[in-house]
């Protein structure tokens, strides 16, 4: 399905028009429309047939059709920052068509909204999962700028110790974040508790014994890919448009 946001397509006698300029050169090049999202343009052939596969998105770019002549001819080094900007505005466009997918293909869940007690969450989690461990101290760690952009973020962290510690990252706290993904993180690092508690030698942090722990969490799945659908948002530290407010999940 075609997004909202996708470009018009060129019209069959605009491909036309590309097509021959690319068969116009010597020697002559082959055009083929692709709308693959992992290759969006490429050069091939040998001596016999040369072919450019053209995503169909940059073929509605006028400044990637102007150059592309060129920069099949000169075997990408002329007109390259052009080319590279129309890639860049396509993969940005696709990358938002997907997220809105993936939005959209989620099952229901609940934002946290303005109050979060998180000590009564994590009371339920630990009694519930984890009683047979001894309760750690849990708290959000310090706060970062909002409005910075994180290359990477660690929403949990946990500490060992006769004093053990859990720490949140600040940016869980948001009332647009899903209940299911808070709790989650708090579950994975009652997963890392418990195998401090119940040490085995040789064991690394994510060992099959704790994937297979971590997989009880019962929103398991629903926590993953929301996880990887509001990623940019947490990552920017902005507020989504488009935010899931749907039925308690619990």
């Amino acid at each position: 399905m075609k997004s909202a946001s996708a470009p018009d397509s060129l019209p069959a006698d605009g491909i036309d028009t590309v097509a021959a300029s690319l068969a116009a050169l010597r020697p002559p090049w082959r055009l083929r429309v692709n709308h693959n999202h992992a290759t969006l343009v490429s050069l091939r052939g040998d001596q016999h047939q040369r072919t450019v596969s053209v995503h169909a998105d940059l073929l509605a770019d006028p400044a990637f059709i102007a150059v592309l002549p060129q920069w099949v001819a000169s075997n990408g080094k002329v007109g390259g920052s052009v080319v590279q900007a129309a890639l860049r505005i396509v993969q940005e466009r696709m990358h938002a068509s997907r997220r809105v997918n993936e939005r959209t293909a989620l099952p229901p869940w609940e934002p946290l909204g303005s109050v979060l007690n998180l000590d009564a969450m994590y009371s339920r989690l630990h009694g519930d999962w984890f009683a047979h461990t001894p309760k750690p101290a849990i708290a959000w760690s310090r706060a970062v700028d909002p409005g910075r952009q994180l290359t990477h973020i660690r929403f949990g962290c946990y500490r060992s110790g006769v004093q053990a510690r859990i720490s949140l990252h600040p940016r869980l706290h948001q009332p647009w974040v899903a209940r299911v993904f808070v709790e989650f993180v708090v579950f994975h690092e009652l997963c890392h508790h418990t195998q401090a508690c119940r040490p085995m030698r040789g064991e690394t942090a994510h060992s099959a014994r704790f994937r297979q722990w971590e997989r009880r969490y019962p929103h398991f799945v629903l926590a993953s890919a929301w996880e990887r659908a509001y990623l940019p948002e947490l990552l920017a530290g902005t507020t989504p448009v488009l935010a899931g407010i749907s039925s308690r999940t619990r």
